[in-house]
């Protein structure tokens, strides 16, 4: 090592230089890694931009597909009920007295029989089932049950406080034909459930819905569960 105030020898000269390049070399490779890393991290964030983008893309045409189904599928339904609806045709008065009204509805497999006095008040209201003329099975197998609903929610005390005059017997109409849309409502409800449930079947008798539970091995039982429907006085079908 040189003393103070002499010149550097040359070893020590070549050896400063030597070391001089190292250290060059070494920030040179550290700056050379800081900018493979900011690129690199350039590249990834580009990569899951890229990415979000496509999925959200995706998910987009999904959804709008999606929503296009379900628009077709609400038309179809929208159409079936309006031809359901259609094909029930309206009350028709079929007696017309003055001590006694009938009408008959869905298409004439209903009777509703009104006793009224002389001077015009109802005494009585009264529901009959008509047999099925030349229906095919399954409109057989709706018009039972909502037959069936309608039967069991049946209270003349309720239609006499409704319509206690003959002229407003149209109110006790329009109440069963409500009553007739919402138990088409539940029926068709019952059965688009029944199709996404496997190994079980479905039986329709007036207001009982009897569903059959089959087991798929030993380890499985089968068994019935009876569904009641009637009137409680507090809610709508």
């Amino acid at each position: 090592m040189a003393e103070k105030g002499e010149l550097p020898s040359t070893e020590t000269t070549n050896l400063f230089m030597q070391n001089r390049r190292k250290i060059e070399k070494l920030k040179e490779r550290k700056e050379s890694n800081v900018e493979l890393r900011e690129k690199h991290e350039r590249c990834e964030k580009e990569w899951r931009d890229n990415a979000d983008s496509l999925w959200k893309a995706v998910h987009e045409q999904i959804d709008l597909k999606q929503k296009r189904l379900a628009v077709v599928k609400n038309q179809k339904t929208q159409r079936e009920k309006l031809e359901f609806f259609k094909s029930l045709v309206p009350w028709r008065l079929v007696t017309d007295e003055n001590s006694l009204k009938e009408f008959s509805f869905l298409r004439g497999t209903l009777l509703l029989r009104v006793d009224v006095l002389d001077d015009g008040k109802v005494v009585g209201y009264k529901l009959k089932h008509q047999p099925f003329g030349n229906f095919a099975p399954a409109d057989i197998e709706i018009f039972t049950f909502i037959r069936g609903l309608i039967h069991a929610r049946f209270s003349e005390q309720r239609f006499l406080e409704i319509a206690p005059y003959a002229s407003s017997i149209p109110k006790v109409l329009h109440h069963i034909s409500r009553e007739a849309e919402a138990a088409e409502t539940l029926y068709s409800n019952i059965i688009s459930i029944m199709l996404d449930v496997d190994h079980c079947s479905l039986e329709i008798n007036d207001g009982i819905l009897r569903v059959e539970f089959g087991g798929t091995s030993p380890n499985l039982c089968s068994f019935l569960v009876d569904f009641h429907f009637q009137y409680d006085k507090k809610t709508e079908l």
